[in-house]
C-alpha cells in the first residue's frame, strides 16, 4: 500500500479549475462541455484530491440519456471513477500526497472528470503499490458491480460454475479475475478476436458469440453440474430465456444495469423483458432474474478495498469462503485491465470509443 507522505507539505491551490460538465439529457457530444469552475472546498470529512485519471463506465452515458434533470441536477461534473493524489486531508486519515482512487456518488454531487474532487474515507482509498494511476482508476463502479453480483446477489462460493457474458468487457473482466481467485470454474462468451484475451484473464472455457447464439452452443453441451449462476454483462433476455438447459434451479441469473441507452429504444426493451421474464404459467423460465446497479457504502466499499488490497484473501461481508484452503496468490493478481488511455481535451472520442461497446477493459481519461 501507498506509504503516508508528510501533511506539513504546502501546496498552492488554485481558485478555479477545468471540469467537463452535463448540461443537457443527450449523447455525450452533444450534452457535455468543458467549463471553468471553482475548486470544490472539502466538508466535514472530506479531502481535497487532485486529480490524475478518471475512468468511463456505460452507466455514465446512459444517466445522460435517461435521467431528466429533476433527478439529476444540472450541470454537474460527469463520470464516477478517479485516481489522485491528496492536497488537503482536511482532517481525515489520508495525508498530504497521499495517492488514492475512489467512486463520487452515482445521483448527487459532482462527479470525476475534473481537475479537483472532494471525498470521503467512504469512497476514497490507499492506491496499492502495484497499481499504475491509470488502473486504480479503473476500479471503483466496475469493481463494486462485480462484488455485489458475485458475493451479495449471487452468493458465489469457492470451486462452483459460473457462466460470464461479455467476458472481454471491463466488468466481464473483473468479474472472471475475482471468480478464479476463489478457484470458481469460469465459462465466458466473447467474440472470436478476444478469446485468447479472455482465456488470459482465467476462463476456461470460451464461446464465441459470432458462431451461433450463446444459449444454442451451451445447451448442446451444458456444463455438469450446471450453473451457480449467470453474470450477463451485456445485455438482452435470451440467454435467460433459455437457461433452465444450463442453470441450476437455485441459480441465480444476474444482469448488472440496463441494456437500455436512450428512449428511443426503451419500449422495445421493456417489451423484450416483459416477455422473457413473463411467469412460468404463462410459459416463462423456471429460474430466478435479477437486475443490479450499482450502488454505493461504507461497507460495500470496505469490502472492494479488501479485494483489491488482499487479493486471494477475499472478505466477502462475513461469511465464511474457507479462504484459508484457497491458493495464496496474493497482492498484484487482480488488475484493472485498461483498453484505453485519452487526453483530457479528447473526452469526446473517449466517448464515442465507450459508444462502440468493444473496448476490451476500461476506458480512462488523463486529467491535467
Amino acid at each position: 500500500m501507498s506509504e503516508p507522505k508528510s501533511a506539513t507539505v504546502a501546496i498552492d491551490l488554485p481558485s478555479v479549475q477545468q471540469a467537463w460538465r452535463a448540461h443537457d439529457r443527450g449523447t455525450p457530444r452533444n450534452a457535455i462541455k468543458l467549463d471553468t469552475i471553482p475548486v470544490p472546498e472539502p466538508g466535514v470529512g472530506q479531502a481535497l484530491i487532485k486529480v490524475e485519471a478518471a475512468a468511463l463506465n456505460p452507466v455514465g452515458y446512459k444517466i445522460l440519456a435517461l435521467i431528466p434533470s429533476f433527478m439529476r441536477k444540472r450541470p454537474h461534473v460527469v463520470e464516477f471513477d478517479f485516481s489522485g493524489t491528496v492536497v488537503d486531508p482536511n482532517g481525515t486519515s489520508f495525508q498530504v500526497g497521499d495517492k488514492v482512487w475512489g467512486t463520487c456518488e452515482l445521483m448527487k454531487g459532482d462527479g470525476a472528470i475534473s481537475q479537483y474532487v472532494v471525498a470521503t474515507e467512504e469512497n476514497a482509498a490507499l492506491v496499492p503499490a502495484h497499481l499504475s494511476t491509470e488502473q486504480a482508476a479503473g476500479l471503483g463502479i466496475v469493481w463494486l458491480t462485480a462484488q455485489q453480483a458475485l458475493f451479495e446477489y449471487a452468493g458465489v462460493q469457492p470451486g462452483q460454475s459460473v457462466m460470464v457474458l461479455g467476458g472481454s468487457s471491463s466488468l466481464g473482466g473483473t468479474v472472471i479475475q475475482m471468480l478464479k481467485q476463489i478457484d470458481c470454474k469460469v465459462y465466458a462468451s466473447c467474440s472470436g478476436k478476444n478469446v485468447e484475451f479472455v482465456r488470459s484473464l482465467g476462463a476456461d472455457v470460451v464461446y464465441d458469440y459470432t458462431t451461433s447464439p450463446i444459449h444454442q452452443q451451451v445447451a448442446e453441451n451444458p456444463p455438469s453440474p450446471k450453473f451457480h449462476a449467470i453474470i450477463d454483462c451485456v445485455g438482452g433476455y435470451d440467454f435467460f430465456a433459455h437457461s433452465e438447459a444450463y442453470l441450476a434451479p437455485k441459480g441465480l441469473y444476474v444482469a448488472p444495469g440496463t441494456a437500455i441507452s436512450g428512449w428511443h429504444n426503451a419500449l422495445g426493451d421493456v417489451w423484450a423483458a416483459i416477455y422473457a421474464l413473463r411467469p412460468t404459467w404463462l410459459g416463462g423460465t423456471n429460474r430466478t432474474f435479477k437486475s443490479l446497479i450499482c450502488g454505493l457504502g461504507k461497507q460495500r466499499f470496505a469490502a472492494v478495498v479488501d479485494i483489491v488490497n488482499k487479493g486471494w484473501d477475499l472478505w466477502i461481508f462475513g461469511s465464511s469462503t474457507a479462504a484459508s484452503s484457497l491458493p495464496v496468490r496474493g497482492l498484484g493478481s487482480l488488475v484493472p485491465v485498461i483498453d484505453s488511455v485519452f487526453e483530457f481535451t479528447d473526452l469526446y472520442s473517449a466517448y464515442d470509443k465507450l459508444l462502440t461497446g468493444r473496448a476490451k477493459g476500461k476506458i480512462v481519461v488523463r486529467v491535467p
